[in-house]
């Protein structure tokens, strides 16, 4: 969630017509937003994080103009033709590939403006650009701009300027290790042997996203009544989101807004775009959801009070458009969740249910429960670990072989790579992260592994297992083999045993076992890799299959 901070004045500023603080807590509540406090001085209002086009006190007058019916459809942006470029070069596609753009002119600010669109930028930041991982945002004031623009990338010690709210000329690696903003977002750039930076026609640095603006070039006052406002970042449809929705703050503020004309080594696009989802919804999908009998006809002013524009309509279907910063609408079922909200969810009739039901436990779940029980029972204490790890833990740090596990894409920490195809590497991890406490340690999880399989549509699986695991200074095969026993009688099945050879763990100490129709092993860690996580004691596992 989002909170906007505003007040009842400033939404008025930007409504058709005046709303009174109970009105707005009303319409709200309809529209399925929060108002946290009522206060007509000081309105705080909770906003979902998937609409980002509402974290601003003209984006969400919008929406209210609409939802009361004084406006319709989707906001109209007046884009103005202009001879503006941004020349995306070659050097900058491998760290930084995208950026989207336009000018404002004749906007006037003061006071209360400059703070919303602080906090307009700040939010979409912290949310739709994922704390500037995904995108970055920079303003500057046009008059000092000499264009064409470029967007380049260059070696960090060939980077010098002033940056924003500092004295001193700095590199662009000084920058990450003495700038507050640098020292905060350091770990986007570090390890890059470039950096992103934009520059004007003379050479003049505007900012080096995602850091910090140049404090000569990127500084923004009242005073400012032109903007340059750029989107920079690795994935072009949050790039062109943001910058659809800066450019209508803009405007609603009043300021004219002129197109940029990007120009990328293979193409060139004029942004801002305020580019289109299309949508085809069934009348007969909204009438079953709600338990209504709508016509079309009166389905499309519901939509276009909630801000989508309306193309084609039949009886049986209606063609719906929404912005590509309308995140929160996936599937034609949110087209109908938010007709419900414009028709008002207390106009639903309730209907009793004509099936009565009981529920239940499934049979998976009661067996594992009294998997569990038994382990309880025997002085075990139950841990979770974590479904997703890294190669080297899970593979390399107990000698094991890799075996075929599904990848991470596109992994960012590299601490989490796969996920886990075996319990024990994990369970491992909460005695790793205990060793210092007092023994024995006495554990077990009964969790999930994911493993590949063709046969399935994602190609995957998941399969519930059990581990146990046993710490003590007289912890032994034996030992295991009884908690083992006491398992198959907690189940009801005959437990066999039979000689195997496990990587990481002591050869003639370990065995394949079969609990029923259930499979799995058991044996004692080898030395060697208990030295090197730093356990003093001997270590006996026990893994096998639960379904």
């Amino acid at each position: 969630m989002v909170m906007l901070e505003t007040s009842l004045q400033n939404i008025n500023g930007y409504m058709k017509k005046p709303l009174t603080i109970t009105k707005l807590e009303e319409t709200l509540y309809q529209m399925g937003l929060e108002l946290e406090d009522a206060n007509p001085a000081e309105t705080k209002i909770d906003i979902t994080a998937e609409r980002a086009d509402l974290v601003s006190t003209p984006g969400l007058a919008r929406a209210l103009n609409a939802f009361l019916g004084y406006t319709k459809g989707v906001p109209s942006l007046e884009k103005k033709k202009s001879d503006y470029k941004v020349i995306l070069e070659k050097s900058v596609q491998p760290v930084r590939p995208y950026t989207a753009a336009f000018v404002v002119k004749n906007v006037r600010l003061d006071e209360e403006k400059l703070k919303e669109i602080i906090w307009v930028q700040e939010k979409l930041h912290a949310t739709f650009a994922r704390d500037r991982k995904k995108a970055s945002i920079g303003i500057y004031p046009l008059s000092v701009i000499h264009w064409p623009i470029s967007f380049k990338g260059m070696k960090p010690h060939e980077i010098k300027f002033q940056p924003l709210e500092m004295q001193t000329t700095l590199t662009g690696k000084e920058i990450l290790e003495q700038h507050p903003k640098g020292k905060k977002y350091a770990h986007l750039l570090k390890d890059l042997p470039i950096y992103p930076v934009f520059m004007d026609a003379k050479n003049n640095v505007l900012s080096m996203p995602p850091i910090i603006n140049s404090h000569t070039a990127g500084k923004v006052t009242e005073k400012d009544r032109e903007l340059f406002v750029e989107v920079s970042g690795h994935y072009w449809p949050t790039q062109s989101a943001i910058c659809d929705i800066l450019a209508l703050l803009f405007s609603d503020m009043g300021g004219e807004i002129y197109e940029v004309h990007v120009e990328f080594p293979e193409r060139t696009i004029s942004t801002p775009e305020l580019h289109m989802h299309e949508h085809v919804l069934e009348v007969e999908l909204v009438n079953q959801t709600l338990g209504t009998n709508l016509q079309a006809d009166k389905i499309v002013p519901l939509l276009e009070s909630m801000m989508y524009n309306v193309t084609k309509v039949n009886p049986k279907q209606i063609t719906v458009q929404h912005p590509l910063f309308r995140a929160d609408v996936l599937h034609p079922l949110d087209l109908v969740d938010d007709i419900a909200r414009a028709y008002n969810y207390a106009n639903l009739k309730p209907v009793a249910p004509e099936v009565y039901t009981v529920g239940g436990i499934l049979p998976q779940t009661q067996f594992e429960d009294d998997v569990k029980s038994c382990l309880v029972g025997l002085g075990f204490q139950e841990v979770i670990t974590w479904v997703l790890t890294s190669h080297e833990h899970h593979f390399a740090a107990f000698n094991r072989e890799e075996s075929e596990h599904v990848k991470l894409g596109m992994v960012k920490e590299q601490g989490l790579t796969m996920c886990r195809n075996m319990l024990y590497p994990e369970t491992m991890r909460a005695l790793l992260a205990n060793r210092s406490k007092r023994l024995p340690f006495k554990l077990f999880e009964v969790g999930h592994v994911i493993v590949v399989d063709a046969k399935t549509d994602t190609g995957t699986r998941t399969r519930s297992k059990l581990c146990v695991v046993l710490a003590h200074a007289t912890s032994s095969f034996t030992e295991m083999k009884a908690i083992a026993e006491a398992i198959a009688r907690q189940i009801g099945v005959q437990a066999t045993y039979s000689t195997e050879k496990l990587p990481g763990f002591i050869e003639g100490r370990t065995a394949k076992m079969q609990v029923g129709k259930l499979g799995g092993f058991m044996g004692e860690m080898h030395p060697e890799i208990l030295q090197r996580l730093g356990i003093q004691v001997p270590v006996t596992i026990l893994e096998m299959d639960l379904e």
